[in-house]
């Protein structure tokens, strides 16, 4: 780890979470130990018990540079919400700074981080940075000078009423993030949605305009879907992801309640309105798709239900498409 040009600002840990990326961890592990003004930085790496060769990726990398740093390697699949959990909570900085086994981060992310923090003179609780796309070799994909982000949403209020979150792959947090609040829901897929919502409950987020991160676009994504894929696998996609989004609306609700004990009364009230109605807008959204909802009712709940009409819409609209596109694709019977 490069310790010249130490920066100013709080320590940051840095929190490197692997899944069956052997083909390129290698490089994300570089950019996480080639950071500059990342003096007393600890770094945790996370294998959650990958099915390829990922770990053994990673202790041969390590040993070969005669590095040690936290290994924290499960035994089983946790998931990403209960690792990244059991690393922050043993991390000692005051921030916490998560990059994926498929991303890069630039030499020079604490060190703006740090300095950045620095420059506000106030207490941030988290935060992202803009990123650059690459593909799976590792091409540039857009425009150095085009902002992937260019107003996100940074307070609770906005963040809940628009159900948006951060990059997860550029993100910061403070360490109470995780210390005031209880474990994350397991199968969470936007685990990066409940974390931002809970430091904005706790304080200032903040967003940095910089190309910090290197982000790596692919087919493993977890929201990564072929488009030759028909329409019972798009289907099949949007319940996986659908599942994953009530348990973020639900989880959401559940740190509002702690929230509670420090927020004024009236915000509370504002953001527990938000947080229901996505809750309701994304349980309604999984009816429709799941079949479990008539598409009669589903349109009535789209039009004068407490949902958002075009969430519904767009599950309404995807149900019939595949009713009728598996129904074209039957076979005709014979008389």
């Amino acid at each position: 780890m490069n310790e010249q040009k130490a920066a100013k600002g709080p320590r940051c840990d840095h929190v490197l979470l692997s899944y069956n990326h052997e083909a390129y961890v290698e490089l994300a592990l570089e950019g996480v130990f080639s950071q500059v003004g990342a003096d007393k930085q600890m770094v945790i790496v996370c294998d959650d018990s990958s099915t390829d060769a990922s770990r053994e990726v990673i202790v041969r990398w390590l040993s070969a540079r005669g590095l040690e740093p936290v290994r924290l390697f499960s035994a089983r699949n946790l998931g990403t919400a209960a690792t990244l959990r059991k690393a922050a909570l043993a991390a000692q900085g005051e921030l916490i700074i998560i990059s994926a086994s498929d991303d890069v981060s630039l030499p020079t992310r604490t060190r703006v981080i740090r300095e950045n923090i620095e420059s506000l003179g106030e207490k941030i609780y988290g935060g992202f940075s803009d990123v650059t796309a690459i593909n799976d070799k590792g091409d540039i994909i857009d425009p150095a000078d085009r902002p992937n982000f260019t107003d996100p949403n940074l307070d609770a209020e906005s963040i809940a009423r628009n159900f948006t979150g951060f990059l997860g792959a550029s993100s910061f947090y403070h360490r109470d993030v995780f210390g005031r609040f209880g474990p994350l829901t397991e199968g969470l897929l936007h685990e990066d949605m409940v974390l931002n919502f809970r430091a904005a409950l706790l304080g200032r987020t903040i967003f940095l305009r910089q190309k910090l991160v290197r982000y790596r676009q692919h087919l493993a994504n977890v929201h990564s879907l072929r488009r030759k894929e028909g329409p019972q696998a798009r289907l099949e996609h949007a319940l996986k992801i659908g599942r994953s989004l009530v348990k973020v609306a639900e989880q959401r609700c559940i740190d509002l309640v702690s929230a509670r004990q420090w927020l004024p009364r009236h915000r509370a009230d504002v953001l527990w309105k938000s947080c229901v109605y996505w809750r309701s807008t994304h349980r309604m959204k999984m009816a429709a798709l799941s079949g479990r909802l008539p598409l009669s009712k589903a349109f009535q709940i789209a039009l004068f239900g407490q949902s958002s009409c075009k969430e519904i819409a767009k599950a309404i609209a995807l149900r019939m498409f595949v009713k009728i596109w598996m129904k074209a694709e039957r076979p005709a019977t014979k008389p």
